[in-house]
């Protein structure tokens, strides 16, 4: 419902690509064994195998519904609890949507991902392996092109449960 909710309000704007990240914990453990990836205990359904099927199965409703807006760009974000599985994730997804025009898959091994949309340059990652205070120094190291082409910048965390705004330089 509230994907849905999202993608009513983009049908009242002219829109030529869907970001659709996707990651940042979503099953919450790595295994069958109900843990992290780092072995900390978590409440799961024992049934993970199901669990995981249903999770491939939203994010493939999902990017179908965005692909009727316009094109859609897939970041996979590793997060620090299911880094296994959301690996899998990502690959299941560009197998599903590899004949695809319309759909574009990042499921590289790197932690932080970057998307530039005109003057605008994205980070997205985790915020488990970053300090806060060291992001646009990353973004301007990691991706000097889209940092001197970009002046508008944003770092979205997966990690952080709360909003925080900071003045990139």
């Amino acid at each position: 419902a509230v994907v849905d909710r999202l993608i009513g309000y983009a049908k009242n704007f002219e829109v030529s690509r869907c970001l659709f990240p996707i990651g940042n914990d979503f099953f919450d453990t790595n295994s069958d064994q109900m843990m992290t990836k780092h072995g900390t205990p978590m409440e799961d359904d024992i049934r993970w195998k199901r669990t995981y099927q249903k999770g491939c199965e939203f994010i493939v409703r999902t990017i179908e519904k965005l692909m009727q807006i316009a094109p859609v760009d897939v970041l996979v974000v590793p997060g620090n609890h299911d880094e296994d599985k959301i690996w899998h994730l990502g690959e299941y997804v560009r197998a599903w949507f590899n004949k695809s025009k319309d759909v574009v898959v990042d499921n590289g091994m790197k932690k932080r991902k970057y998307y530039a949309f005109g003057k605008n340059l994205v980070m997205l990652t985790h915020g488990y392996h970053e300090k806060m205070n060291t992001l646009d120094s990353l973004m301007a190291y990691e991706v000097p092109q889209l940092w001197a082409q970009s002046t508008h910048r944003e770092v979205h965390l997966g990690d952080k449960h709360h909003k925080v705004d900071m003045i990139l330089k």
